[in-house]
């Protein structure tokens, strides 16, 4: 009992540190394999709770996932014609091959295709046909994007339409192909004990495999307060026009809040609740209309406000004071609005009470298995770290008891190192280069400068073949002061002093404003290993406010590694460096602990970025430098659709869908970012880009 409710308190404390409150977009994922099977074995998981963002991009997973596990059937024949013919399991129930539930694009996608493929196998849908849709407001346009991209299966999609065609048209396809569909009957439960259980609202189903398309918009988050089961409560809103002259509360701050507010404040008596102190999340043009129309008179906004009760003719709520509002007048405390019907619009949750019934796990879920593998890791990257630098326990033994073939462990540290980065940097480079440019050069640039300058020159060249006690300062070629923190210590040549002082204050400042912190992406070895060892974890970056506040950490390191150079090179390192072994102290903790194990050993949980991102002073440096006088920023267009891949793959957690929802560009005068281009890489809409102007 006791060491669950600490792993409890721990695993509270890790998510209080890093990720802080969620924001749109970057809700954890359930665990997939590249045939979007979940960790259960015949489970699959398909459309929007995939990142699928596109009606094209869920279509196509849908097909591919029937076309799957059908050709896994068609290697067990005999089990396929008995499940065609109707299997029995105890004599009375009848076995499917699938159950498929939500009946949006990528559910309607898998249905089709295991009916053409001639399985057995239903449709259950707790609302009507493509749910997501129908409840989009009146004469909503749909896109088929991207336009280049055909569209998978016979949904039909044209280049734009509204959702009243786009229904009348998936609807009628249904009703001619005759897919065994059954719509108001909500999924409530999976077992799996050979073959799927399927639970729902109306009944049960036996089956082979099941579908889970489900989406996310059929989950709303909850606000968990009295009277919140109320009729009058809605997390929708299709048709503005069935409300006339009433006395409407919208709940929160984002996008589709606003669409609300905008769409009855002129008819009707509106009020805004929303919990930030400022407008963060809807569209800039979405809040200069919102504030004009409470200068007018027109629209009641509250912000800090956080709702506390909702009774038949009233919403009571609290409100904090805030500078951003200006008509706050100095109301405070215990509030409330009359009122006849509220909406709540809070965003999406993850149905992880379901997710955790039938087995399924999510993306970064601490459980006993993943704290077992946090410790794995620290004793695997301590352990070869260890080696390398001779200290505890490996110096209780002989310093020559660690040398393979009479080379010291620091080389095979650098051998190690370099395979990994070779290993998974190529990979990295087919994955995210194979129709990107910008990226098949950055992974060649960190590989290339890795194997060369980074290994060849001072380990196979400076080490083996000259055998120079000093090689170790080659790596000073490539690495910036203050990350090469030994650049001007221990009697250093001139050329390095020079190359130093340029490296770090003439070519670094020039490079810096053309290519704000590229130099973490393109160059740097540590960098390098996060970008390639790391990438597969890079979605795992902290995200939320909280976890952007803890990037305050590096600012110590880079005044402690500036502070120590400086007291060392002005010499007086006698009276205060010796005397507190300033130098030792910060090697230890900076080179050894921050960079070479806490943060290697993070990967697989936080991310590939978590020294550059929180500690690293040159990444501080550079930051800063680019805050100054950077040019490089990333640009958006109108046209992104709120898909959340951008912010999802960010690996110093920048909320990247906010800028680009907004039309707002981003640089390091308002973020950290590394300028990567995977924001760009990912987004289905090509809204982002690189621009020097």
């Amino acid at each position: 009992m006791f060491a669950k409710a600490k792993t409890q308190l721990l695993q509270n404390f890790l998510t209080e540190l890093l990720k802080g409150k969620p924001e749109p977009g970057v809700l954890p994922k359930p665990v997939l394999d590249k045939n979007f099977q979940s960790n259960v074995k015949g489970l699959y998981i398909i459309g929007d709770l995939a990142g699928a963002p596109l009606i094209k991009t869920a279509a196509e997973q849908g097909i591919l996932v029937v076309e799957h596990f059908a050709s896994e059937m068609n290697g067990r024949m005999g089990e396929r014609e008995k499940g065609r013919k109707g299997e029995k399991e105890n004599g009375d129930e009848e076995v499917l091959d699938v159950v498929i539930a939500g009946a949006g694009a990528a559910g309607l996608s898998a249905a089709f295709a295991a009916h053409e493929k001639g399985l057995k196998y239903t449709l259950l849908e707790q609302g009507e046909v493509a749910n997501t849709i129908g409840i989009f407001p009146r004469g909503k346009i749909i896109y088929g994007e991207p336009v280049a991209q055909p569209m998978s299966g016979p949904l039909w999609l044209p280049a734009k339409s509204t959702k009243e065609e786009l229904l009348e048209n998936w609807n009628g396809h249904v009703q001619k192909t005759g897919l065994s569909l059954r719509t108001r009957e909500s999924l409530k439960k999976i077992e799996k004990n050979g073959v799927f259980t399927v639970q729902t609202d109306k009944g049960r189903y036996k089956a082979k495999h099941v579908v889970v398309a489900i989406g996310k918009f059929g989950n709303p988050r909850r606000l968990n307060v009295p009277g919140e089961n109320k009729r009058k409560v809605s997390n929708y809103l299709s048709n503005p026009e069935e409300f006339r002259g009433k006395k409407i509360v919208v709940v929160g701050g984002g996008n589709v809040a606003a669409e609300a507010v905008l769409a009855l404040f002129e008819h009707n008596e509106v009020t805004m609740l929303v919990w930030e102190n400022e407008f963060v999340f809807p569209n800039k043009e979405y809040v200069e209309r919102m504030l004009q129309a409470q200068q007018q008179g027109k629209l009641t906004i509250h912000f800090n406000a956080v709702t506390k009760e909702i009774t038949d003719d009233k919403v009571i709520f609290e409100r904090a004071p805030t500078s951003f509002d200006k008509s706050f007048k100095g109301k405070s405390g215990r509030m409330e609005v009359a009122n006849d019907h509220i909406f709540v619009m809070i965003g999406q949750e993850l149905p992880t009470k379901f997710f955790k019934e039938a087995g399924i796990k999510l993306e970064a879920q601490w459980d006993v298995s993943r704290w077992l593998m946090l410790a794995l890791s620290f004793i695997i990257v301590y352990s070869v770290f260890a080696i390398k630098g001779y200290f505890w326990p490996f110096n209780l033994l002989p310093q020559e008891s660690y040398q393979l073939w009479g080379v010291s462990p620091s080389f095979w540290y650098g051998t190690i190192y370099t395979l990994l980065m070779l290993g998974f940097g190529i990979p990295a480079m087919i994955k995210w280069g194979k129709n990107n440019k910008y990226q098949r050069y950055r992974f060649l640039s960190l590989i290339s400068v890795q194997v060369v300058l980074l290994y060849a020159l001072p380990e196979l060249i400076y080490h083996l073949v000259f055998n120079d006690p000093n090689y170790w300062r080659w790596y000073g070629l490539t690495f910036a002061w203050p990350l090469f923190f030994n650049t001007f210590f221990d009697n250093p040549p001139l050329f390095f002093v020079i190359w130093g002082i340029f490296l770090a204050f003439v070519a670094l400042p020039i490079f810096v404003r053309y290519h704000g912190k590229r130099y973490c992406t393109w160059i740097c070895s540590c960098g390098g290993l996060a970008e390639t060892f790391g990438d597969r974890w890079r979605h795992l970056a902290p995200k939320g406010v909280r976890a952007r506040r803890w990037e305050i950490m590096n600012w110590p390191i880079l005044i402690a590694s500036a502070g120590i150079t400086f007291l060392i090179v002005l010499d007086v390192k006698n009276f205060i460096v010796e005397s507190w072994k300033l130098k030792s102290w910060y090697s230890l903790f900076a080179d050894t602990w921050l960079v070479g194990i806490i943060a290697i050993t993070l990967y697989p949980f936080f991310g590939g970025k978590v020294w550059c991102r929180y500690w690293c002073p040159l990444a501080k440096y550079m930051e800063l430098l680019s805050h100054w006088f950077g040019k490089l920023k990333i640009t958006s267009n109108d046209k992104c659709i709120q898909c959340g891949e951008c912010s999802r793959y960010c690996e110093v957690g920048i909320n990247v869908m906010q800028f680009a929802r907004n039309q707002q560009e981003f640089s390091n005068k308002n973020t950290s970012c590394i300028q990567c281009g995977i924001c760009i890489a990912v987004c289905p809409m090509e809204v982002l880009k690189f621009s020097n102007q």
